[in-house]
């Protein structure tokens, strides 16, 4: 979370050492899937696919399903980044269809943002800004405003700018600027400022 990846990178394969020497499956699939996701924060998006593909049948048919659906929202995250947004749509939602299917609303309300994010990829806004208002109501319902919202009202904006709405984007830029301020990400932050500098002065 505080972009320390060398750092991050060292405890991870001493994790995925471990889980290994002691063929702990579940642990080994942790290990995998948190490197995956650190490469997808850093932007290395073919790196992050080539963990997840060796994560996914340790994961598949275990639990609750929730395992899995943590693999495919990364393979989402993952194909986007690379601008393969059908590939995107069709992980991340197989990744909604589990979290709703075990129960778990936390992580539903992100995987509704990867679903959102593939669509607005695939130029379909009118459904990436239904869905991220629906990201929004549920995590302000489960009480994970802050942390599941930030993402939703970043992506809800750009559709919504390209839709011509830019009122309402430039507020939705401002609310997940802050909830990234508030939530200790503040790169992210960065990031969104420098975009709502850029939309308010075109």
């Amino acid at each position: 979370m505080l972009r320390q990846w060398n750092e991050a990178q060292s405890d991870l394969d001493q994790a995925l050492t471990l889980a290994r020497a002691f063929d702990n499956r579940i642990q080994e699939a942790g290990a995998l899937v948190n490197l995956g996701a650190m490469f997808c924060d850093r932007r290395q998006f073919e790196k992050a696919l080539l963990l997840l593909e060796e994560t996914l049948p340790l994961v598949q048919g275990i639990d609750s399903g929730r395992r899995e659906a943590v693999v495919e929202g990364n393979f989402s995250r993952a194909y986007s980044g690379l601008n393969r947004y059908q590939e995107a749509l069709e992980h991340g939602e197989r990744g909604l269809e589990l979290r709703r299917r075990s129960g778990d609303l936390t992580g539903e309300s992100a995987a509704l943002c990867y679903v959102a994010e593939a669509w607005q990829g695939l130029g379909n806004h009118k459904m990436a800004i239904a869905l991220c208002r629906e990201a929004i109501t549920l995590g302000r319902a489960v009480g994970q405003y802050a942390v599941s919202a930030a993402d939703a009202l970043a992506t809800l904006a750009i559709s919504l700018h390209q839709t011509g709405d830019t009122v309402e984007a430039i507020s939705c830029w401002r609310g997940a600027a802050a909830l990234f301020e508030n939530c200790g990400r503040p790169h992210r932050a960065r990031d969104i400022r420098q975009r709502l500098r850029e939309v308010e002065e075109s």
